[in-house]
């Protein structure tokens, strides 16, 4: 199988088995992973995030709204 039928087989899956199937595909990559470079990858998203709420601190960063997000994420979904 290649990877453009793959995707397309995916791609009309139901979306509630297409977000199960990110999420083994995820685990999948994350088992990969060595704990030396899991500990690098928090640490950068540690500093990241350190980041960022600094710079949303001196208004620097402009937020949004989290449930607003999340419902026109959810419209755009439907569609």
């Amino acid at each position: 199988m290649s990877l453009t039928s793959i995707r397309q087989s995916a791609l009309e899956l139901p979306i509630q088995e297409r977000a199960a199937l990110i999420d083994q595909l995820w685990e999948s990559i994350d088992s990969e992973i060595s704990r030396e470079a899991q500990a690098a990858i928090e640490n950068s998203w540690a500093v990241e995030s350190g980041a960022r709420i600094d710079a949303v601190k001196r208004m620097e960063l402009e937020t949004v709204d989290g449930s607003k997000t999340l419902a026109d994420l959810r419209r755009m979904l439907q569609k």
